[in-house]
């Protein structure tokens, strides 16, 4: 595994781990490391905070974006981080190390990033599939990108609920990978934040979380399948089978905007 940090006079090399380590004035070395090599963005990694001697505690974010810190192997404190699509060739970390007797240290570390190549995929498609928002969906949009964010911002405090490793969701081919970037027309207009499977079965998938699951592809079958979730008295899901190019585009937000209007529009 390799750490990497910064330092002010010296780098240090121990055990195959580099670990640059900056000290505060009190006498104490942090140390603030990714947990093996620079990331890629659009990736996970732990950021690690070793310090002689240990903090207790530590909080903070990564370019704005809260870390959750846990206790590790080795007197250390670890935490997941996101690591942005948007990044350059480092990330900004701020913490607060809370020391016995109450005592606390703020430190700012730029970590390094491995810049990711993301492949694109090119459509051309009519031009109102392309044309900006007016006022009123643009300040929605803004509205809805801000409450992502907070609930982002949220999930990313909350401290790790699992143990096991990651596992894929299911076995089948991966259809469009994460970070691709979408150009419409000669112009690139959003990156996937997703990873999409070929032909998820969400019937099968619920039935495998103990719901109810029913798959449809004909009009007439649609009720009597309701009509079965609705005496099985589970949460229950339908798959329905559509035409795939008919429903090429899903609704745009002017659509959404005219089924749910927010109060007072």
């Amino acid at each position: 595994m390799v750490y990497l940090g910064t330092m002010r006079t010296v780098a240090v090399a121990l055990s195959s781990f580099i670990l640059l380590l900056v000290g505060p004035a009190q006498g104490q070395d942090i140390g603030v490391a990714w947990h093996a090599a620079p990331p890629r963005q659009g990736t996970f990694a732990y950021v690690v905070v070793t310090g002689s001697p240990a903090p207790i505690a530590a909080r903070g974010t990564l370019d704005s974006l809260p870390l959750a810190f846990v206790r590790a192997p080795g007197d250390r404190l670890a935490a997941l981080a996101a690591v942005p699509l948007g990044a350059g060739d480092s990330v900004t970390v701020r913490l607060v190390l809370d020391y016995a007797k109450g005592r606390t240290h703020t430190v700012e570390r730029r970590l390094p990033v491995t810049r990711s190549r993301f492949p694109t995929e090119r459509l051309s498609v009519d031009p109102r599939f392309t044309r900006a928002p007016d006022s009123a969906l643009q300040a929605r949009i803004t509205r809805e990108n801000a409450r992502a964010r907070a609930v982002t911002a949220t999930a990313l405090a909350t401290p790790r609920l699992w143990s096991a490793d990651f596992v894929a969701p299911r076995g089948s081919r991966v259809t469009s990978v994460f970070g691709i970037g979408r150009v419409f027309n000669g112009r690139l207009q959003s990156r996937h934040l997703g990873t999409d499977f070929e032909e998820i079965r969400f019937d099968e998938l619920a039935r495998s979380m103990g719901a109810h699951g029913e798959r449809v592809s004909k009009a007439r079958d649609l009720r009597p399948a309701l009509e079965r979730c609705v005496a099985s008295g589970k949460p229950s899901v339908v798959h329905v089978d559509v035409d795939p190019v008919a429903h090429l585009w899903a609704p745009g937000l002017d659509v959404f905007k005219k089924m749910h209007l927010e109060p007072g529009e």
